[in-house]
């Protein structure tokens, strides 16, 4: 077991405590609560935890028309491994700066 763990990248172990940090988050309250801070109109899509709970989030969609929020809800269920329907938008529907639930 200890083979496999030193064999694993970086980015693996830091998605295993991105999960492990959610999953005893969903285990204490049901729901689990992230900060994002979105960057729309990047070159690619791409998701980075910066902290416990706190992620950066480049979006290629516009601020315009909730395009932003709709990628953003879907490259995070992607991300997560959870339904859509599962995240939404707490506060920041028209900030940079978000809290998403994630139940």
């Amino acid at each position: 077991m200890l083979e496999k763990l030193s064999s694993l990248s970086e980015k693996t172990i830091g998605k295993k405590k991105e999960i492990q940090f959610l999953l005893k988050e969903a285990s204490e309250n049901s729901m689990s609560k992230i900060s994002v801070k979105v960057i729309p109109r990047a070159s690619k899509n791409d998701i980075e935890c910066v902290g416990d709970g706190e992620y950066r989030v480049r979006l290629t969609a516009p601020p315009v028309d909730e395009k932003a929020n709709h990628l953003l809800i879907k490259l995070l269920s992607k991300h997560f491994g959870v339904a859509p329907s599962l995240i939404r938008i707490v506060s920041g529907e028209n900030s940079r700066q978000k809290i998403i639930e994630i139940s």
